[in-house]
């Protein structure tokens, strides 16, 4: 279990960045 936390932590930057793309494609789908 602990291995799971730390890729987690480690996976946690990647997920933020693609939670910011896919929030920035959400306003473009909205502005269309």
């Amino acid at each position: 279990m602990p291995s799971t936390v730390t890729t987690g932590r480690n996976l946690l930057p990647l997920n933020t960045e693609r939670l910011k793309t896919a929030m920035i494609k959400l306003k473009d789908g909205l502005e269309c």
